[in-house]
């Protein structure tokens, strides 16, 4: 790590002056003082769960070879949260998050289906998860402020 890490570091702690709040206040705090930094947090699991609750009908279409999940919620949830997890989501979704991201490719999850001819471009952008749109945000304002600081004056 070096001194410009070591910056970084500085400048992101030091924008929570005072400790913040304990339980889900404190944790509020942080996850939103460090989405200036560039660092997301997805609820109740992850990016890709929020993804399946946003777009249920394009994540949960089969093609004809394949069956779907078949554990029961319980098991599921185990898998995906460990015997100690909060499951605060719907049941359902965790069989669907074990089957179609606990045993295939993440990335070819998601492509095959966010490119389902019935997903418009407008549905995408309508209803993505907030926490993914807060990602695109900072990164459309990040690359206009590096394309910026580029162009000689």
């Amino acid at each position: 790590m070096g001194e410009e890490d070591d910056a970084s570091a500085a400048e992101i702690l030091r924008g929570v002056a005072a400790p913040p709040s304990s339980g889900r206040e404190g944790l509020r705090q942080w996850t939103e003082h460090l989405e200036g930094f560039g660092v997301f947090f997805s609820a109740p699991l992850d990016l890709d769960l929020a993804m399946l609750q946003a777009f249920p009908e394009a994540y949960r279409a089969l093609d004809e070879a394949e069956r779907g999940p078949s554990s029961a919620a319980a098991v599921a949830m185990n898998a995906v949260l460990g015997a100690d997890g909060d499951g605060a989501a719907v049941e359902d979704d965790f069989k669907w998050y074990r089957y179609l991201f606990l045993g295939c490719g993440k990335p070819a999850t998601h492509l095959r289906a966010l490119s389902r001819p019935d997903l418009s471009a407008a549905d995408l952008n309508d209803r993505a998860p907030p926490e993914l749109r807060a990602l695109l945000h900072y990164a459309a304002r990040r690359l206009q402020d590096g394309v910026a600081a580029s162009v000689p004056a």
